[in-house]
């Protein structure tokens, strides 16, 4: 015959003990998580601070003085690939002096180059970097040029005033550094001109909105006196906030749309 053998303690405190025990197991994993986020970001900032920060600024921002790039610039980080900057870092970044000589304007860190860092502590640089991102980053489409060297030497006049007639700049990418030629491809090299399109397209449709709208200030009164005068109501009114953000959005895209067919064209001249 089978007896019922009662449970020495109640269920209730039981079933509450166990949730006890594995909210606190939760919470302990959820700290640890925490703490070795934090300890990487530490690492990361210390190996910034020692590595980086006397050229390109504690927040990335170059220090007076120096010619280094602003690397925590938002437009810089939306359309560099953290390969690029992994490349960057262990292979070094040459500069004037280094046209045909083995010197740099930044130094290789990369153990395989006889720098310090090893991949990891690189990777760790990369990530406090990109940290300073504050807008999605794009991805280029992949685009191999064909063209003639010769024909697109005098195209690139246009283009030398800020890099340099050989390639070489003090207050722009150095596109004759050897680094840059192995690791920037065509289409990292065409994003600059059409984000410059969709700059001037946006700054072109402020410019656009702004005289609409004094323009229906100004025009306002004489219109609704005019209406009056038929006994019709006409009120001009200024654009809506879905209205601007229509007409820069369409602005921007035009102005890419013709700086990417502007390049084309360029792109054809010297093919």
């Amino acid at each position: 015959m089978l007896t019922h053998r009662h449970w020495p303690w109640p269920p209730a405190p039981i079933a509450a003990l166990v949730l006890l025990l594995l909210a606190a197991g939760c919470q302990l994993e959820r700290l640890g998580g925490e703490t070795e986020s934090v300890a990487h970001h530490s690492i990361s900032a210390e190996l910034y601070g020692r590595f980086c920060a006397a050229c390109h600024g504690s927040d990335g921002r170059t220090v007076a003085g120096v010619t280094a790039p602003s690397i925590g610039n938002p437009a810089f980080l939306n359309v560099v690939g953290d390969d690029f900057l992994q490349k960057s870092i262990a292979r070094g970044r040459p500069g004037r002096n280094a046209y045909g000589r083995r010197v740099n304007k930044m130094s290789a860190y990369g153990r395989a180059e006889g720098g310090p860092l090893d991949d990891e502590q690189i990777a760790s640089l990369v990530r406090h970097v990109r940290a300073w991102q504050t807008t999605p980053a794009v991805t280029p489409q992949a685009v191999t040029a064909q063209g003639d060297a010769q024909r697109g030497r005098a195209v690139y006049g246009i283009c030398a005033p800020c890099h340099g007639a050989e390639g070489w700049s003090l207050t722009a990418p150095s596109l004759a550094a050897s680094t840059f030629q192995k690791i920037a491809t065509d289409a990292w090299i065409r994003r600059p001109f059409h984000w410059f399109g969709a700059l001037q397209g946006l700054l072109g449709g402020a410019l656009a909105g702004v005289l609409a709208l004094l323009a229906t200030r100004a025009l306002a009164a004489p219109v609704a006196e005019i209406a009056g005068l038929y006994s019709l109501e006409f009120v001009l009114r200024p654009l809506a906030p879905a209205h601007w953000a229509a007409l820069l959005a369409l602005c921007a895209a035009l102005g890419w749309l013709g700086a990417s067919a502007s390049v084309r064209r360029h792109l054809s001249r010297i093919a």
